[in-house]
């Protein structure tokens, strides 16, 4: 990936990171749940929360609405980037793993979503891309979210995804089968 698009969207998220405010709002509770560039998302009963710009998304354990000094975040960004990154002490994010889909040619401030367990967030970049899907699904015990690129049947085979708890942060391949395997894991710092 050329490394000015990445530092790019680590600019335009690291903004967004600073300018976050604690949790409020709510979701509906069945379906999908369109988010929009400079939404937030909190997750119901998990410590987890998800800041919306394009080209994507990051994912992180939170206290108070704000991502934790130290801990792993992971970012997906539309379409074929995905990340580990690590929160610093100003909530600036340095990338540990990226991961790029083979092809991938990569080119404010807004609402809080809160989802729970089973609920799923949508953010729809601009064509020809499909839509990122970040579910919360519960993972040993603990809410856990799951982003992917997805097209009308899943998780798009060959891409990357995301999965982010307050004990992991990984990136994992999704394979034939639609199921994802992960290929870089990251173990949370203790709170």
């Amino acid at each position: 990936m050329p490394r000015d698009v990445c530092r790019a969207a680590l600019v335009t998220v690291t903004t967004a990171l600073a300018l976050l405010a604690p949790a409020a709002g709510g979701a509906a509770t069945t379906g999908f749940i369109t988010v929009r560039p400079g939404d937030l998302i909190a997750v119901k009963g998990g410590a987890l929360g998800c800041v919306v710009q394009l080209p994507g998304i990051v994912c992180y354990p939170s206290r108070a609405g704000k991502p934790r000094t130290g801990v792993f975040a992971v970012m997906l960004v539309a379409p074929g980037v995905a990340s580990i990154l690590r929160v610093g002490k100003d909530l600036s994010l340095t990338p540990v793993v990226t991961k790029v889909t083979p092809g991938t040619k990569l080119h404010r401030r807004g609402r809080t979503i809160t989802l729970a367990v089973g609920q799923v967030a949508r953010l729809q970049p601009p064509a020809p891309a499909g839509p990122i899907d970040c579910a919360v699904v519960r993972s040993a015990g603990l809410p856990t979210l799951y982003c992917s690129q997805d097209d009308a049947v899943g998780p798009v085979v060959g891409s990357f995804a995301i999965v982010v708890n307050t004990t992991t942060a990984a990136i994992g391949r999704v394979g034939a089968d639609r199921g994802t395997t992960i290929v870089s894991l990251r173990k949370q710092p203790k709170a």
